[in-house]
């Protein structure tokens, strides 16, 4: 057989094993393994793998080896199932937004997918579409990470619920959040303030940091013995039929009335604005005025917040820079060719509106029992 048969042969083996031996981004063999797999000199392996770079096909890092090459043009936006309970707020499409306009200010496309399957990530399985990053909302597995990495392709965390060791992220303040929170209901008067939060996210990163900004700022006001955390699921039962689901948020109301009942707080620092908003009903419901009887505060300030009454007061999250921010990341790691980084974390503020009042001293004066412990 002539050296052309051979380096033509050799080329054309390997064209074929890209994808399925060799996933998206995955590394080739050095030209000293697969001289000695095929039987083939160094030389001819070495040509047919020049061709194969030249033709955009693998790509070369010195010091590294040689990859299966990705499209610098496209970039992959994962995000949790859009059956889940994430998908009631208007925050992932925000960031989605953004993002997008982004990753096409810089020329790159961006390839949405729902994460179903975190053992199998979206664009790494055989025959799947190229992307040179991902970018992964409210991340909480560690494996679908481990599996971008094992494809060289890099990752950055969008407000991830758990975070992975040397993965660059980006995310919001959520001590603060709630820290801020607390002490403008300090400023107003109120001593009595509890802190409503969602029970299923309790493993999550932003449940624990706003449960203890919360508990930071009670104590910071000399609060910390009257300190109460009421967990709850307001929004849980998406997969429920609509009377299955009407009764969970009915049995989440009468638990938080009965520790309103019980703790005679003048004042609510929620988890989100989504909370935020449900409390405020359940109070109205039951003829408690807000704000004139419980002053409510929110986080997130999404677009609800200016269209309920009364307009929320909320701690102000930077979406659209945590998108902006997140993209940029990416293609740095792109350019640099590096899978590890730092995260960021950007500031909070206030956003003062109608939900949050004075108490006049009389008021709390004469206000109920001591709030106990969180239960």
């Amino acid at each position: 057989m002539n050296n052309q048969l051979k380096y033509t042969k050799v080329k054309e083996l390997l064209r074929q094993q890209i994808g399925t031996r060799y996933p998206v981004g995955s590394k080739i063999p050095s030209t000293t393994a697969l001289h000695k797999e095929l039987g083939i000199s160094a030389g001819t392996v070495n040509r047919a793998l020049q061709d194969l770079v030249a033709e955009g096909v693998v790509e070369r890092f010195e010091g590294r080896g040689t990859f299966v090459a990705r499209d610098d043009k496209d970039i992959g936006f994962v995000w949790p199932d859009a059956t889940t309970d994430w998908f009631k707020t208007s925050y992932p499409s925000a960031v989605l937004h953004v993002a997008e306009a982004e990753a096409e200010r810089q020329g790159k496309h961006l390839l949405v997918r729902a994460m179903r399957d975190y053992e199998k990530p979206e664009f790494v399985t055989p025959g799947a579409t190229k992307v040179a990053g991902v970018l992964v909302l409210f991340s909480w597995c560690h494996q679908a990470i481990a599996e971008y990495h094992r494809h060289n392709i890099p990752v950055v965390l969008v407000d991830p619920l758990v975070r992975t060791t040397g993965v660059p992220f980006v995310t919001s303040d959520h001590f603060s959040a709630s820290r801020e929170a607390v002490l403008h209901l300090v400023r107003l008067g109120h001593r009595r303030i509890v802190h409503v939060t969602l029970d299923s996210l309790s493993e999550t990163i932003p449940y624990r940091e706003r449960v203890f900004g919360y508990e930071n700022a009670m104590h910071e006001a000399g609060l910390g013995e009257i300190a109460h955390v009421h967990r709850t699921s307001p929004i849980e039962g998406s997969h429920l039929l609509p009377e299955e689901e009407a009764a969970v948020r009915a049995r989440a109301a009468e638990r938080l009335l009965e520790m309103v009942d019980r703790t005679r707080p003048t004042a609510c620092c929620c988890y989100d604005d989504i909370v935020a908003a449900w409390v405020i009903r359940t109070c109205l419901d039951r003829g408690i005025r807000v704000p004139d009887q419980m002053s409510v505060v929110g986080i997130n300030d999404n677009a609800m917040a200016e269209q309920i009454w009364p307009t929320l007061t909320t701690v102000h999250v930077p979406v659209q820079e945590i998108a902006r921010v997140a993209v940029r990341m990416l293609d740095t790691l792109i350019q640099e060719g590096r899978l590890t980084g730092d995260g960021v974390i950007l500031p909070v503020r206030l956003v003062e509106r109608a939900s949050t009042k004075a108490l006049h001293a009389t008021k709390q004066a004469t206000s109920g029992a001591t709030l106990t412990q969180a239960s």
